[in-house]
């Protein structure tokens, strides 16, 4: 499934400083679980962590 517009907050692994906010415009997800999704950006975007979803929208 994929999720278009997905916002987020993270913070920077190799530093540990944030929250910054991004955006991923095309997002491909199994499911829509928050779970599925914070996976499929840290997939997405390895040196981010503590990836808080903030809204996305289907496709």
């Amino acid at each position: 499934m994929i999720i278009k517009n997905v916002k987020f907050s993270y913070a920077v692994k190799t530093y540990h400083v944030g929250p910054y906010v991004d955006f991923i415009s095309e997002l491909e997800v199994p499911s829509l679980d928050y779970d599925c999704i914070v996976n499929a950006i840290m997939e997405a975007r390895p040196k981010y962590e503590q990836i808080e979803l903030m809204s996305y929208s289907k496709k």
